[in-house]
């Protein structure tokens, strides 16, 4: 699913972090997009992650995916955005070519700078993104505990991918 549908929003970037309050928007939606579908997908699973993005749009997402959004995906997604952003707020593409960007009073950072601020962000975002996939991991063994009497289920309690253990249960 390559739809258009952001799990969180640039205002949750702002207030989760220490990104000023303006930057512009539409500079932060395609790193959102990216780091949903770099970072957040292959650590949720496509079915997983593709019943968020359902969830979303269709405004019906249960309580147990607003609970992993809010307290495991979101955090994960912002600093998983903040290591890209470092650079890409620095430099844009213009018809003349890329062009790094300056104001009045600012020094810019070396490219070194830029790479260890995304280095660190980055770091930050894995952290976050283990807390995410060892959460699943905990809510997989503990629903897998209630239902195993259900035949049904026995074989697939024994998958290896527990991304789609937890999507069978809950979804």
């Amino acid at each position: 699913m390559s739809k258009n549908i952001l799990i969180i929003s640039p205002n949750s970037i702002k207030e989760r972090s220490g990104l000023a309050g303006n930057v512009d928007e539409k500079l932060l939606y395609p790193e959102i997009k990216t780091s949903q579908d770099m970072y957040i997908h292959p650590a949720l699973g496509t079915a997983l992650y593709n019943r968020i993005l359902t969830g979303i749009q269709a405004n019906n997402l249960t309580a147990a995916e607003v609970t992993l959004i809010n307290d495991y995906i979101a955090d994960t997604l912002v600093y998983y955005v903040l290591s890209e952003l470092s650079v890409e707020l620095n430099y844009q593409f213009y018809t003349k070519g890329v062009v790094q960007k300056t104001g009045e009073n600012t020094n810019q950072p070396s490219m070194q700078d830029l790479l260890d601020i995304s280095a660190r962000y980055k770091t930050r975002a894995e952290f976050y993104k283990e807390r995410l996939i060892n959460y699943l991991k905990y809510v997989n063994n503990w629903e897998c505990l209630r239902v195993k009497k259900i035949p049904k289920l026995k074989k697939i309690l024994f998958a290896k991918t527990l991304k789609y253990i937890y999507v069978s249960i809950i979804i």
